[in-house]
């Protein structure tokens, strides 16, 4: 070869001018670049399950109190009430034969009973565990529905879930949960709240034990209308957050144990 032409730039050139060299640049500040990224951007660590909505505030049970025939029902599902309505209303309680003959033949004054009455305890919608309406005699005893806060008054609701014990550890209170669901209309719904409960003890099911787990939602008004109490959907809990560097770092290094 020509000592010129060594000596010349056009060699030198057209010799480290390829598509390898020129290439090497471009990746070296991709790999610089994406090393820089991993240690500041974050990645969220997540528990998923499946999770209801449920009453922040109480639910009252209601059950029937006597055997008597009944003479009021104002009972029916999803029905409005304020404190202190009646619900239902019994015949009073006749005294047998016998026992009227002994208060007279003692003196004693029989008292009239009043009739026995179930009246709600608070403003809410009432729930009937099956149609009571119309029923002229219900078991003493017997369970009838519960009335439930009107979630268009509410200020929170409550998100149900269960953590397998695997991963209960990482659940604390106050740590951030999301849910994703399907509200009325078929309407697309995400909710954000904060872990408030963890139960102590486990639940056993088939899939093995399980904690359950309450996060309180604050509702904002628009969001009221297209829910309902006991609507499921997708819960994620973020349970710590670690840039990408250390994320990786770890997994690699789990690899190797």
């Amino acid at each position: 070869m020509d000592k010129k032409l060594l000596s010349s730039s056009e060699f030198y050139r057209r010799r480290y001018q390829n598509f390898a060299t020129l290439s090497v640049i471009p990746i070296a500040l991709l790999v610089i670049c994406l090393i820089v990224f991993s240690m500041y951007a974050t990645k969220e660590i997540v528990v998923t399950s499946t999770g209801e909505l449920t009453p922040a505030s109480n639910v009252t049970s209601i059950q029937s109190i006597s055997d008597n025939a009944i003479t009021t029902n104002n009972l029916r599902n999803n029905k409005t009430v304020k404190k202190g309505d009646t619900l239902l209303k019994y015949e009073k309680t006749k005294l047998d034969s016998q026992t009227q003959l002994y208060l007279e033949e003692t003196g004693q004054a029989i008292q009239e009973e009043k009739a026995p009455e179930v009246k709600a305890t608070q403003d809410g919608i009432l729930h009937l565990e099956k149609d009571y309406s119309g029923q002229k005699a219900i078991p003493n005893g017997t369970t009838i529905g519960e009335i439930y806060p009107n979630l268009q008054k509410e200020k929170a609701i409550n998100l149900t879930y269960y953590v397998n014990s695997n991963y209960i550890a990482s659940i604390k209170t106050g740590q951030l949960a999301r849910v994703s669901l399907k509200g009325d209309n078929n309407k697309n719904l995400l909710l954000k709240g904060k872990v408030i409960a963890i139960d102590k003890t486990a639940t056993t099911t088939k899939e093995g034990n399980v904690f359950k787990v309450r996060a309180r939602i604050d509702l904002e008004k628009q969001e009221k209308k297209y829910l309902k109490f006991g609507l499921q959907g997708k819960v994620t809990s973020i349970v710590a957050r670690k840039t990408y560097f250390d994320y990786y770092k770890e997994k690699l290094l789990a690899s190797f144990n």
